[in-house]
């Protein structure tokens, strides 16, 4: 044999030498391990199944609650819808409530105002009597003051004093 046949025989039991031992070292791993993985992976197996199972639980419970919480928001609306038709009518109720009072207040104004004009034309027609009768009897007294000569004014003494006399002696008499 030749140097170059013997490395080219050396190469593959070599070769073979070292599959072998590769199969014999993995083999018996996998005799010796088969086992523990085989549990470890059916035990994994349980372990992902349960988890799919209680994500699939939570995404029906996440569902389920998305759905009550649309079903609160439609009936939210429908409240909130309520409660402004209920606001407005008792706004336009308000509102005609206010405007009626503002009517009768303004109507009661109106009557004080009327009854304070009468009394003020009243008292200024009693002022201007008041005046009128003082400038009358001031005009008066100072015509009898223009036709009362001290002649004059001696006769009306002398009258007054006659009558003044009688009706003593008639009280004497009587």
């Amino acid at each position: 044999m030749s140097a170059e046949e013997g490395a080219k025989r050396s190469a593959l039991v070599d070769f073979i030498g070292k599959s072998v031992n590769f199969l014999l070292l993995f083999g018996t791993l996998a005799y010796l391990g088969a086992k523990p993985i085989k549990a470890f992976l059916e035990l994994r197996s349980l372990d992902i199944k349960a988890e799919l199972e209680e994500a699939e639980a939570s995404r029906r419970t996440a569902e389920q609650k998305l759905a009550e919480i649309q079903e609160r928001i439609k009936s939210l609306e429908a409240e909130a819808a309520g409660l402004k038709k209920t606001a407005e009518e008792e706004g336009r109720k308000s509102r005609a409530l206010i405007l009626e009072q503002a009517r009768r207040e303004v109507e009661r104004i109106k009557s004080l105002a009327e009854q304070d004009i009468d009394l003020q034309v009243k008292a200024g027609i009693k002022e201007i009597r008041a005046h009128v009768a003082g400038l009358a009897a001031g005009l008066a007294e100072e015509r009898i003051r223009r036709r009362l000569t001290p002649e004059a004014h001696k006769r009306l003494i002398d009258k007054s004093i006659e009558r003044l006399d009688e009706l003593y002696e008639k009280s004497n008499l009587g």
